[in-house]
């Protein structure tokens, strides 16, 4: 499973490509007071950069493999929740 193999923590310009998907999502809906989904969070690469900015990051992925690298990649942050659904 690509979840064991590919380790996103070293991808190159992380932030870069995070900028190009998101460049769309109006900014002003991240502050300490909002709650969020990653609905298919997959390893969480693209939420290390938002949960920082959020009061709670709930994330949802089917796979159990998938969640136990998400929960390594984000355990730093406390206000991250994880269901496998």
């Amino acid at each position: 499973m690509e979840w064991n193999h590919y380790k996103q923590d070293k991808v190159k310009n992380l932030r870069s490509a995070f900028n190009q998907y998101f460049h769309i999502f109006p900014k002003k809906y991240l502050d300490q007071e909002r709650v969020g989904f990653d609905i298919g969070c997959g390893s969480g690469r693209w939420a290390k950069l938002i949960a920082q900015k959020v009061k709670l990051l709930n994330f949802i992925e089917t796979s159990q493999k998938a969640i136990l690298v998400a929960k390594n990649n984000l355990k730093e942050f406390d206000n991250c929740k994880f269901e496998c659904a």
